[in-house]
């Protein structure tokens, strides 16, 4: 409680009492000393002063820590704040507002607001504003590593709480990166600690209206507070390295078709995607560098485009390569962004016709900007279902494009061309291979590989350790690449006894193919839309999607779930893990793996009859954790349905984002 403070000059007499006929004569001291003789006196004993009194006598701003307790209400109850010597002061709030008295006791502070079995953290490293708010709980406990801070606050330590108060200014700009759309759009881009705010709905007050905060098993997912769209789902101990969706949102997912995700070198985000005019047909490539960026048009904008893909180098250059169908033909297109200039114009690559059309292209850059580019092309010349697969090159991501190249044997049908680089000079390029010339219909092929050097495809080896001729090569190819030039491979495939599997290959830096194996297992169901996804180590990821047939054989509703197995150099792959709920159709499974072998994997799944993109992270070393909503699409996930799609950095930064696209 406050009590009134006598307006008195200090040093003068005050005659107070009588005791017989002695007057009494108390000296005035100035107030500030004696509130400082009484609280330390009181301190001595194990107690507190309730701060806050104003008036005459009242601490300055350099000796008191005040803020706001709120989590899109202020807090009604009880703030707590001790120091690092376990000195503990108190107060009550009815509208959210503390403050704190700090002159006798020691930063820095831990600070906890409790309501009605609520309860927050926040931290201040001195005097200064410090906020009480779900935000401020994360950057605590990210700043303690996921530790118990209850724990911590009963038996703080000096040491113990100038180790937090180091680790706090990283972990608060790690959340404020990863908020960074919704904290710009509340024009709350600040420390949500120190920055001041009012429980007045705009600013700091209006992102708390808007988010949910849920922190459980050492890691915290914040989720739009209306649709429970998730928006960052991190390990506490390292936010930097979560999954986010901030940077999408649904009305971009709705337009946008063929969506692949790239990082520059420096980690950040870039979005390309086919957008329909609804003139006629037209179709247009879309490029936006989503931190801050807006969507610009890279294709010609004069005929119908489709399967953008992009590649990226080390110097924050990208690459664009595209089919787009104009004047009868369907052709290769290419266009370079760079930093200073942004998109050049758009290059046409290829000159085809009605006979001799492109499609499927695969684009990878080394380092230097060293390009390959290769594609899947129509040959009528031979029958009307006869592919080649076709290469060209960019040297250091300046001159024009090598004039195309067949790679592909000519006598074959081959499709399905993907290829990747290392950042060591090498290349690997792969693809399916029928065993005629195309004229049989759906007819057997072959996964076939081949190194590439200096543009320059070896000898085409065979991948698949059982023949096309007897087990179904379904495709569905997927290659991957590390920077020290270890690769692997994954497709779909007919097992011995007859059901479809998953199967990888891997090829060491510089080395030969081991032989293939099945990684899922399809005779518990059949096992399709295989993802692969390689780090730096060698460590390696592979999902695919499987459907539940003894259910089906029971008479039970048929459905399918996302399982994943992941691969460490020496043991090879692990037993398969589901991702997914059983209870539900799950598709277009995507995967994204850190240097350290946290994943994040995204995927649909048919909930109620709407199609839910869902995420789900993975700690190196773990388990799945539960999966999350990212978005509430209006598709029915057959007719139309969502595109999900994933990518990191290095350092385990994780972008999501979705498309959609119709059967």
């Amino acid at each position: 409680m406050c009590l009134p403070q006598p307006q008195f000059a200090p040093g003068t007499t005050w005659i107070s009492a009588t005791q017989g006929s002695r007057i009494m004569k108390i000296t005035l001291m100035p107030v500030r000393t004696l509130v400082n003789l009484i609280t330390a006196t009181l301190m001595a004993l194990g107690l507190s002063l309730l701060p806050g009194c104003g008036g005459t006598g009242s601490p300055s701003a350099a000796d008191t820590v005040s803020g706001l307790a709120a989590t899109g209400q202020p807090v009604q109850g009880s703030v707590f704040l001790k120091d690092a010597a376990g000195r503990e002061a108190s107060t009550t709030t009815a509208d959210g507002s503390f403050r704190f008295d700090i002159s006798h006791l020691t930063p820095p502070f831990l600070l906890k607001a409790t309501w009605n079995g609520g309860q927050l953290y926040s931290m201040a490293r001195g005097a200064g504003t410090a906020n009480i708010t779900p935000l401020t709980q994360v950057i605590v406990q990210s700043a303690n590593a996921g530790g118990d801070l209850d724990a911590l606050y009963q038996a703080p330590t000096p040491t113990a709480l100038a180790a937090l108060a180091d680790a706090l200014p990283a972990a608060s700009a790690a959340l404020m990166t990863a908020l960074k759309p919704i904290l710009e759009n509340y024009q709350a881009y600040q420390d949500p600690i120190a920055t001041p705010f009012r429980a007045d709905g705009n600013g700091m007050d209006g992102v708390l209206d808007h988010l949910t905060v849920t922190s459980s098993a050492g890691s915290v997912q914040i989720s739009e507070r209306g649709t429970g769209a998730a928006l960052l789902n991190a390990p506490l101990s390292d936010i930097s390295s979560g999954s986010s969706s901030t940077l999408w949102d649904a009305a971009r997912g709705a337009k946008a078709q063929g969506l692949q995700l790239g990082v520059s070198a420096d980690g950040h985000p870039l979005a390309v995607w086919v957008e329909d005019t609804g003139q006629g047909g037209t179709s247009l490539v879309k490029a936006q560098w989503l931190e801050g960026g807006t969507p610009v048009t890279v294709s010609t904008g004069q005929g119908q485009a489709t399967n953008p893909q992009v590649a990226r180098d080390a110097a924050g250059n990208a690459y664009l390569a595209w089919c787009e169908y104009t004047g009868g033909a369907n052709d290769i297109w290419t266009s370079r962004y760079h930093p200073g200039s942004g998109w050049g114009t758009p290059a046409r690559l290829t000159s085809t016709d009605s006979n001799s059309y492109t499609g499927s292209p695969s684009i990878a850059s080394d380092a230097n900007g060293n390009l390959l580019l290769a594609w899947t092309q129509f040959n009528r010349n031979v029958n009307s279902n006869h592919f080649d697969i076709y290469l060209s090159s960019l040297s250091g991501g300046t001159g024009s494009w090598s004039a195309p190249a067949r790679v592909s044997n000519g006598v074959n049908s081959a499709y399905q061309a993907i290829v990747v680089q290392s950042g060591v000079g090498s290349a690997c390029l792969a693809w399916i291979q029928a065993l005629d010339d195309g004229s049989t219909s759906n007819g057997a092929s072959e996964v076939y590989a081949a190194t590439l050097q200096e543009g320059t495809p070896g000898t085409p080896v065979k991948l698949n350790a059982l023949p096309g001729s007897s087990r179904i090569v379904y495709g569905q190819l997927q290659l991957a690449m590390n920077q020290a030039g270890v690769v692997m491979a994954a497709w779909v495939q007919a097992n011995q006894l007859g059901f479809f599997d998953v199967w990888c290959a891997r090829r060491t830096a510089g080395g030969a193919w081991e032989d293939a194996v099945s990684v899922s297992e399809g005779n518990l169901g059949e096992c399709y839309q295989p993802s692969l996804a390689l780090n730096g180590s060698g460590a390696a990821l592979l999902a695919w999607m499987q459907q539940n047939d003894a259910q089906q054989l029971a008479g039970g509703d048929p459905t399918q779930r996302i399982v994943t197995s992941n691969y460490l150099p020496g043991s090879g792959w692990g037993a398969p893990q589901a991702v997914s709920p059983a209870a539900y159709f799950a598709f277009a499974p995507q995967l994204a793996l850190d240097a350290t072998g946290n994943a994040t994997a995204v995927w649909y799944q048919i909930e109620a009859g709407q199609a839910m993109v869902r995420s789900a992270r993975l700690v190196a070393g773990g388990s799945w954790g539960t999966p999350v909503l990212e978005a509430a699409t209006t598709t029915d996930g057959y007719q139309v349905y969502p595109v999900p799609r994933v990518t990191c950095v290095p350092a385990g930064r994780t972008f999501i984002a979705w498309g959609t696209d119709s059967n």
